[in-house]
């Protein structure tokens, strides 16, 4: 690995640990809130991609109303498993 792509992976290290700090946080406020505006919140936000919502059919967005957490595992190889 040259230097380049040693400092690209420790910024990706770096970031993703952000971004799952931030994700973390947000399912806390999720799970823990009475509000109603997040019980079907996955659901809006994959119903409003414009590349997945494509691919979501009528009987997918009710169950997709039930999910209440999404998480990821960024591999070694940089894929991304969910």
């Amino acid at each position: 690995m040259n230097a380049y792509e040693e400092e690209l992976r420790n910024l990706e290290l770096k970031y993703d640990q952000k971004i799952h700090e931030v994700i973390n946080l947000r399912n806390t406020k999720m799970l823990e809130s009475k509000n109603p505006v997040y019980n079907d919140f996955w659901m809006r936000v994959m119903t409003n991609h414009k590349v997945l919502n494509k691919m979501i059919s009528d009987q997918d967005r009710e169950s997709l109303k039930y999910i209440r957490n999404i998480t990821y595992v960024k591999l070694e190889d940089g894929n991304v498993f969910l």
